[in-house]
């Protein structure tokens, strides 16, 4: 087990102590990797000193406070206020671990404190942060752009985000990919989602990021990563199921029950997510069209719903059994000039069904006796 986190070392180092963890680890969203037990730099690639100061100038002309990274320094350059502000919404208290918090500097001008930074943030409001992205990615850098919060968007090289280092720290340790389970709740994880075996977002995580996973585990307040760690790992590796666990066939088949709870937890999630996206995007139409419906029956009036192809669904659900709901008046469009057949001996009335023929739906309108006037 190791760490990957969009923290530099000055503020990965204690927690690691901590926790006892002595493997390779990953920081700065990706552009740090060091083996401590060899005291060894994998693979450090700060951002190039043009970049940097296109980045710090747009930051500057949106007022943006900005938080460069070293390996061992934090740079900030913003009012103070701002930076309490930023310091007291990211403070975590982890019990155990008395110097989590690390001092950051601030400075009148971080190009000269941080000419060559690890990673670069900028941090606002959410709205704000977006228009500042939009303006960094005209400027066509050779840059990667994700969030680590909604109020902080990251900045590394291009080609350099959690994913990539997730690789080489993976050929590095000789471990496949699809042995690696990766655990997270921001959007600066996607990228290791995307490569790692299994992807397990915390219960807290934004929607998108939890879209992008094959679980969701409980929340950080929940003890996630813990729940994590016993159900999917150590349950694996009980030292009472090693001797059935060393062959194949049996890793195998726990791999498939692994797959199955993994596709249903995928399917709820990416169902939620949809009906998610439909209340956020269409939720005031729907609220108009319901008014609308209500104020025709409540006239004594008729709605009629047209239904062609797949639009079938929507249709017969307003038609149950033996009849349609008060007020309405579903009518379906065949695929075909005529389906006896597929409707059947206790099928809906063929008086439900609008052949498909040209100005059938006009025909109909006018032999029902409907008007503008009754729907």
């Amino acid at each position: 087990m190791t760490l990957v986190s969009g923290r530099p070392k000055l503020k990965m180092t204690p927690l690691l102590k901590e926790l006892g963890l002595e493997l390779p680890y990953i920081g700065s969203g990706g552009a740090y990797i060091v083996d401590p037990s060899k005291n060894l730099v994998i693979l450090h690639c700060p951002l190039g000193q043009e970049e940097t100061e296109a980045i710090v100038e747009l930051a500057r002309a949106a007022k943006a406070p900005i938080i460069s990274q070293e390996p061992e320094h934090l740079y900030y350059e913003g009012s103070l206020e701002e930076l309490e502000q930023l310091i007291a919404s990211s403070k975590i208290d982890i019990t155990g671990v008395e110097d989590s918090q690390v001092e950051i500097l601030r400075v009148d001008d971080i190009l000269q404190a941080s000419a060559g930074p690890t990673k670069i943030n900028i941090c606002s409001k959410p709205g704000h942060l977006l228009e500042i992205e939009k303006e960094l990615r005209l400027l066509n850098l050779p840059i990667y752009l994700t969030y680590s919060a909604p109020i902080s968007l990251e900045i590394t090289r291009s080609g350099i985000n959690k994913g990539e280092a997730l690789k080489i720290l993976a050929a590095y340790l000789a471990i496949p990919l699809e042995r690696i389970l990766a655990i997270g709740d921001s959007h600066n994880d996607i990228s290791m989602f995307k490569i790692a075996g299994m992807a397990v977002a915390m219960g807290n995580a934004p929607r998108e990021v939890k879209a992008a996973t094959d679980l969701v585990a409980p929340s950080n307040d929940e003890d996630g990563v813990a729940w994590v760690l016993r159900e999917m790992v150590l349950k694996e590796y009980d030292p009472s199921c090693l001797r059935i666990l060393n062959t194949d066939r049996t890793v195998h088949q726990y791999r498939s029950r692994k797959e199955i709870r993994m596709g249903a937890s995928q399917f709820f999630s990416a169902f939620r997510s949809v009906f998610d996206q439909i209340e956020e995007t269409q939720l005031e139409t729907i609220s108009k069209v319901a008014k609308w419906g209500a104020g025709a029956i409540a006239a004594d009036r008729l709605i009629v719903l047209f239904g062609s192809g797949h639009s079938f669904i929507a249709t017969m659900d307003t038609y149950p059994r033996i009849g349609s709901y008060p007020g309405w008046l579903p009518v379906h469009e065949l695929s075909t000039s005529y389906m006896p057949t597929v409707l059947g001996n206790q099928a809906l009335r063929q008086a439900l069904y609008l052949e498909k023929v040209e100005d059938s739906g006009a025909l109909s309108w006018r032999t029902t006796g409907l008007t503008r006037g009754m729907s």
